[in-house]
């Protein structure tokens, strides 16, 4: 039995389909397969059950996955205990934080602050997901907690949200504005696949906030295109406006209090209380003083 032999099983279990466990391991499809496949002819068992095109875990794959998790968190604890004391003074800590956050964190002033080198990687939520798996990374910055086993999440930052219309829009003129007062506009969001939209949805459904038209969009410029020359109104967080620079159009602050974005800090359980990440944590404010 081999570590890489648990990995790989450790992926499968996450993906339930080999070619794409294969890929999150950099491996081919036949090399998994036969690593499994010695796995299975030591301990004289099927660890997997094909279903259709998919597979499962047998009742023995479930079991071995179990203790090969709690067997690769050892091993990785005890290279982190032992690492080098030079390579232990480097204090580096890898961050991912997804694109429109990613430009407006300042790695060098939290590096300054925290005096550890800071590395921020930009990368989207799926593969966030994988690289925190996989820990490839220390931490990630989104407005999605992943659904992964012993992580811990907490917020670091609540994100303000605006609305967003023309310059000939009769609301141009306003500063501020509840969002109440967009009942009966014309509603143009970007699409799930865009923007985590569950809040916006469940807030405006909340105050009862009826949008006699709404539209799913799937790109910045058609949002844009919408809001510019078919007089929609969008609603977006700071860090999405902060990704246009277009004099045509201006965006309102929404004044409910309640209504904003939350961003986690996205960790391993077992680095809660690790010394870097609290240095770290008391640095955060500059993050969240630039989304506001």
């Amino acid at each position: 039995m081999e570590l890489r032999q648990l990995r790989y099983l450790i992926a499968i279990s996450e993906e339930l389909n080999i070619n794409r466990a294969a890929k999150l391991c950099f491996v081919t499809q036949p090399a998994l397969t036969q690593q499994i496949k010695k796995l299975e002819d030591e301990f004289n068992t099927s660890l997997l059950i094909r279903r259709g095109r998919g597979i499962i875990l047998s009742e023995d794959g479930e079991r071995l996955t179990k203790y090969a998790k709690g067997l690769i968190r050892k091993v990785d604890a005890i290279k982190n205990e032992f690492t080098r004391p030079q390579e232990k003074h480097i204090n580096q800590v890898c961050i991912a934080a997804v694109p429109v956050i990613h430009k407006l964190i300042d790695a060098k002033k939290i590096s300054e602050l925290s005096k550890l080198n800071i590395k921020v990687k930009k990368m989207c939520n799926e593969q966030m997901e994988y690289e925190l798996r996989r820990g490839l990374i220390n931490a990630g910055i989104s407005s999605i907690v992943p659904d992964i086993e012993d992580t811990f999440a907490r917020t670091i930052a609540r994100e303000k949200m605006y609305v967003v219309v023309s310059r000939q829009h009769f609301l141009n003129s306003y500063e501020e504005i509840d969002i109440k007062s967009i009942t009966n506009e014309p509603l143009a969001l970007l699409s799930k696949d865009l923007m985590e939209r569950e809040d916006i949805d469940a807030y405006l459904k909340q105050n009862k906030v009826s949008i006699k038209l709404k539209l799913d969009i799937s790109s910045f410029d058609e949002l844009f295109s919408l809001i510019k020359y078919s007089n929609f109104i969008s609603i977006l967080p700071y860090s999405f406006i902060s990704s246009f620079n277009d004099d045509d159009l201006c965006k309102i602050e929404i004044i409910n209090d309640d209504f904003c974005r939350e961003l986690y800090l996205i960790l391993d359980k077992n680095n809660r209380n690790n010394e870097n990440f609290n240095i770290l944590d008391s640095c955060f404010s500059e993050l969240t003083k630039s989304l506001n």
